[in-house]
């Protein structure tokens, strides 16, 4: 019975093997003698022998520069794909990285904190357009719809509670030429309009305005008629004048040559003030002198000067001379403005003694100049002379009878 049993799986054995032997077919060509396996098996990885250059192509026979190079059918990978080890197992992780919705007609960010630059990596605006180019643009703007109404740009600040709210903020620097806002294309025509302002809010401008003039020469400039249609113009001293003569603007005439004056409510005249371009005159129609005041006095409160030299009164302009007062009492400390001399004369009897005392200091204490009488009753008068100098304090002692002192100043 065991030697049926071996016979029999002797036969399926044998059966089995001829199958495959008739099923195999070998390559048509022997490998090249000398090239070692392209392929390589370790344990359960298959690789591409790295000894071996040249790249894997799968239906085709030219790979190219391509390590795998698949044609005419697709890869199917159930662990997902890898680009230098950064790996997606779907479709929907590749997408995650964008940063932009497409909602209808709308593109926006994801996010309202992103920033969006274009020509810049470093936006610090909601949208910052930069260009480095030679007669670049940063942005253009074009609405050409040939009904309804067209905005180029429509900016909208607002906040109750901000500082300052600004719609437009322009700054142009570092060229020859530098225009903060240029507005061209626009024609002529009742309702076209250049620059059109429908609020009740003012116009500021720091610099100069100039109408028909790129050089205005003042805060306002224009080249052309002028026209106020009402109201009229209103002057500096706060008058207005709403005609150029009559019809209750300014009226009366004047003669060349002659400042104007108001002679009456609304009427100009002649003053007495008469400038010929050359010279003023007050009182003549002739002066002589660049300020020349005929048939009158001048009164100056704050005094008078000449090359800046100023005088508040005339006693500071007498020349050199004597100029004094008799009776300055005794004992009474004095200030010279000037250099110049003190003289005392007095009578003495026995005992009388006479000082004159003068330093920087106030009261001054250095005798000067004393006089005094031993015994006996022969009275005798007595003269003493001392120079003080201009800012010296100095004063006049005395117990004879009363003395007289003079002052002589020397100049201004």
């Amino acid at each position: 019975m065991n030697k049926l049993k071996n016979l029999f799986i002797s036969i399926i054995i044998g059966l089995a093997v001829a199958v495959i032997a008739v099923a195999f077919t070998g390559p048509s060509s022997q490998p090249p003698i000398g090239n070692p396996d392209f392929w390589i098996k370790s344990g359960n990885d298959v690789y591409y022998n790295p000894a071996v250059s040249g790249n894997v192509g799968i239906g085709t026979a030219s790979p190219g520069a391509y390590k795998l190079n698949v044609q005419g059918g697709q890869i199917n990978t159930s662990g997902g794909l890898c680009i230098a080890g950064d790996c997606k197992t779907a479709w929907s992780q590749v997408a995650s990285t964008n940063y932009w919705t497409l909602s209808g007609a709308d593109l926006y960010p994801n996010q309202t904190s992103y920033n969006v630059g274009i020509g810049v990596v470093n936006p610090w605006a909601k949208l910052q357009v930069e260009t480095s180019e030679a007669s670049g643009t940063g942005m253009f703007v074009s609405a050409g719809n040939a009904s309804g109404n067209n905005y180029g740009i429509d900016v909208e600040v607002y906040g109750s509670g901000a500082v300052s709210n600004t719609a437009g903020y322009f700054y142009a620097n570092g060229g020859t030429n530098n225009i903060g806002i240029q507005i061209s294309g626009i024609p002529t025509g009742t309702n076209n309009y250049s620059l059109y302002s429908n609020s009740s809010a003012k116009s500021y401008f720091t610099g100069s305005v100039g109408i028909g003039t790129t050089l205005p020469g003042q805060k306002l400039t224009v080249v052309g008629t002028i026209e106020s249609t009402s109201g009229g113009i209103k002057f500096p001293d706060g008058t207005i004048q709403t005609t150029a003569g009559g019809g209750g603007g300014l009226g009366g005439g004047g003669t060349v040559n002659y400042v104007g004056k108001f002679t009456g409510t609304g009427t100009v005249g002649n003053s007495q003030i008469f400038d010929n371009g050359t010279n003023v005159g007050i009182g003549t129609a002739s002066p002589a002198w660049k300020f020349d005041v005929r048939n009158g006095q001048i009164n100056a409160s704050g005094g008078l000067c000449i090359n800046t030299d100023c005088k508040t009164s005339w006693s500071q302009a007498y020349p050199p001379g004597l100029s004094g007062w008799n009776g300055k009492p005794v004992d009474t400390v004095s200030q010279a403005l000037t250099d110049g001399f003190v003289i005392v004369i007095t009578h003495h009897y026995a005992g009388g003694i006479t000082q004159i005392l003068s330093d920087s200091t106030n009261p001054p204490t250095t005798v000067r100049a004393k006089s005094s009488t031993g015994s006996g009753t022969t009275e005798f008068g007595t003269t003493l002379t001392v120079p003080i100098r201009k800012n010296d304090y100095w004063k006049v002692t005395n117990t004879a009878d009363p003395a007289t002192i003079y002052w002589v100043a020397l100049g201004g």
